[in-house]
């Protein structure tokens, strides 16, 4: 389908794919028992039946995936039960694409409504990128009562021109990283370039996340940094548990790639810009039916043998799908 893209800007590509028209010729097939799995979501066989049609559709050759064409285009689909199916029809959202791990950028990782809400989900691991700026404090903070001030404490806080202990133990990311002495650094490949290994140097620690509103959180302060005289800094932070080895760090820093490849290849080969729809539901459907499609071929890809998984691979005792 898509070939390999690498670039320097993109270092961490998803392999191609690289199916034959004989590797499919039992598509419909293996369409069929990869649906078995997801039986569960919908309460009736009429939408199972629907979630069938409409995949079958993304995985045409039409040029524009709307819900109109597709439904025209599959022998047994009609045009406004897939409409119902996608805007209002009642599914398990919760069973449908199950995963482990959320990444994302800064504008997430500094917002404390977000990562409070993952939090919540049992199982579910962040690692969310944050900006240099973020504050952070190495020891856990402690909650002095309002009007509980000691006259030592006061004097202290006069003597270190009006700061406080906590905020004398507050630093930034950077702060913390542009700190640490060279043998805290640890050197890790994380993926083959067309010129050689591509390569960062990693340093963690668990930190005190400061909200700028009031209030904190544990987490694990991930920075890494390219190598050389002028070295390039990403900082993430992350509720692992604090048993997480950095080579799972390491793995989920080189994950944003794959998945702009995998939305990439959604696009251009499954249709998931192509939607036609007025409710919320209906565009969440159709996202999640085009990553449930995505999931099928790169289910089919590794099946057939095609696809190289050991990229995605973590040591013990972490274990990940082919498709995280």
């Amino acid at each position: 389908m898509l070939p390999i893209r690498r670039t320097e800007e993109h270092q961490f590509d998803v392999p191609k794919f690289d199916l034959t028209i004989a590797d499919i010729e039992n598509l419909p097939g293996e369409l069929d028992s990869f649906n078995e799995e997801f039986q569960k979501v919908f309460r009736r066989p009429e939408p199972r039946q629907c979630l069938r049609y409409y995949m079958s559709g993304l995985l045409s050759g039409l040029e524009r995936k709307f819900i109109e064409p597709m439904a025209e285009h599959i022998n047994g689909a009609r045009v406004r039960t897939q409409q119902r199916f996608v805007s209002d029809t009642a599914w398990d959202d919760d069973f449908l694409l199950p995963f482990k791990y959320v990444l994302a950028d800064s504008v997430y990782g500094e917002n404390p409504g977000f990562l409070s809400a993952v939090e919540s989900l049992a199982g579910i691991i962040y690692f969310v990128q944050v900006r240099r700026d973020t504050a952070i404090q190495l020891k856990r903070p402690v909650a002095v009562p309002q009007g509980k001030q000691t006259a030592r404490a006061a004097r202290g806080k006069a003597k270190q021109g009006g700061r406080s202990a906590a905020e004398r133990n507050r630093m930034s990311a950077e702060e913390f990283a542009l700190g640490l002495r060279s043998f805290f650094w640890y050197r890790r490949k994380v993926s083959e370039g067309a010129k050689g290994p591509i390569t960062y140097e990693f340093a963690k620690r668990r930190v005190f996340l400061v909200h700028p509103g009031g209030g904190y959180r544990e987490v694990w302060l991930v920075a890494r940094r390219s190598l050389g005289a002028d070295p390039e800094y990403a900082y993430y932070i992350s509720n692992a548990p604090d048993y997480a080895q950095l080579p799972l760090f390491v793995w989920l820093s080189g994950l944003r790639w794959a998945i702009e490849q995998c939305f990439g290849e959604n696009k251009t080969e499954l249709g998931m810009d192509h939607y036609e729809v007025r409710k919320y539901w209906g565009w969440d459907h159709h996202m999640r039916v085009c990553m449930l499609t995505h999931f099928f071929l790169i289910h089919l890809a590794i099946r057939l043998e095609k696809k190289i998984t050991q990229r995605y691979s973590v040591p013990d005792p972490y274990t990940v799908t082919a498709f995280p």
